[in-house]
């Protein structure tokens, strides 16, 4: 051993300068041109944080209020008051588009919407599943998406008459996830028909889920990534309308109607497996 230093004269040997301690740095110069932008750029950043984690929140408040228009809308199966259901989901709807969504249209105001999509996205997924939802309650058919943009647009005019046009950006994208998870509560409102021996409203829910079924088959590999799972979801909510509505019209004299409930609500597994 002949007990040689390494060069760099540090743990590992890497250092070849002297080290500068903090006291030896040169001050910074505040008032440089590259100072001032950096500081600049840091302001601008936390300020756009900000606006995002605010979204993220409204978000949230989004998806919530839109839930409670979903769990009211459900009362109307053996509510015997269906305009007073109805009526409390549409004042529920116009305070979530006059509250949140205005907010959110607020916060939106001369920035780029696709920057800050992300922070709100599943709101509007679950505001679109509410509109619809409460759409086909009422007229029996399906939203259209300029019908569901429409309700995300406003007007603001200020104390010199000067209108400035608001908007929440409702992407193609969302519109298609939103309808597709109201396919999932069309099935539970057929299932709840169908246990109640209401065949009816159950083949014309059986109806419309096949056809919007068959229009989403017709959607490329353009659509969202979740889209495919989702329609995967839509596949299995329609056998499970499907059985429903067969064993209600084959076999539905031989159930009793008190026994019919307990009869549909089967778990998933079993319906699922029906058509593997």
């Amino acid at each position: 051993m002949s007990g040689r230093k390494s060069r760099g004269g540090g743990r590992h040997g890497h250092h070849s300068g002297p080290h500068i301690s903090k006291e030896d740095e040169p001050p910074i110069d505040l008032t440089s041109p590259i100072t001032q932008e950096f500081f600049r750029l840091s302001q601008q950043l936390d300020a756009r944080h900000d606006k995002h984690e605010a979204l993220v929140k409204r978000g949230r408040d989004v998806t919530i209020d839109s839930k409670k228009v979903i769990f009211l809308l459900h009362r109307i199966h053996g509510s015997d008051n269906r305009a007073a259901v109805l009526k409390d989901a549409e004042q529920q709807l116009g305070n979530l588009q006059k509250g949140h969504l205005r907010s959110i249209a607020g916060d939106l105001q001369g920035e780029e919407p696709y920057q800050y999509l992300k922070a709100y996205t599943w709101g509007l997924q679950e505001y679109v599943e509410a509109l619809s939802f409460y759409h086909y309650i009422t007229t029996g058919e399906l939203i259209s998406y300029s019908a569901a943009q429409k309700s995300l647009q406003y007007e603001e005019t200020d104390p010199d008459n000067k209108v400035t046009k608001l908007s929440v950006l409702l992407t193609v994208g969302d519109f298609m996830l939103g309808l597709a998870d109201l396919t999932g509560e069309l099935m539970r409102q057929c299932i709840n028909s169908v246990a109640s021996g209401d065949t009816a409203v159950a083949s014309r829910m059986c109806v419309f889920l096949r056809d919007v079924y068959n229009a989403f088959l017709l959607i490329g590999t353009g659509a969202p990534r979740e889209f495919f799972r989702k329609l995967h979801v839509l596949r299995q909510s329609l056998q499970k309308v499907e059985v429903a509505c067969y064993t209600l019209q084959v076999r539905g004299s031989e159930i009793p109607k008190h026994m019919l409930r307990d009869v549909f609500s089967v778990g998933d597994e079993e319906d699922e497996g029906l058509f593997v």
